[in-house]
């Protein structure tokens, strides 16, 4: 039997979507700026940052509702090739 998505999670997974994407598309400025600290990305902009990953998810937590359509990643001076 499958199950049909609420156009609720299908709106969620096209933001965090668009902003893998973006985080991709503009990963190299991205490092320059923030190498060795997490980030939280959201409608195309590094909305936060933090070296630990509880103090960036508590603050999130604090200002969004949800926060499933944010991507979180950490960004290290390492060249990954993103698939």
């Amino acid at each position: 039997m499958s199950e049909i998505l609420s156009s609720e999670t299908i709106e969620k997974m096209r933001k965090f979507n668009n902003n893998s994407k973006w985080l991709s598309a503009h990963y190299d400025d991205i490092k320059s700026r923030y190498t060795n600290k997490i980030i939280a990305i959201d409608n195309d902009t590094v909305i936060d940052y933090d070296e630990d990953i509880n103090s960036l998810l508590k603050r999130l937590r604090e200002r969004y509702t949800d926060i499933h359509h944010i991507v979180i990643q950490y960004v290290n001076d390492k060249q990954y090739p993103i698939t």
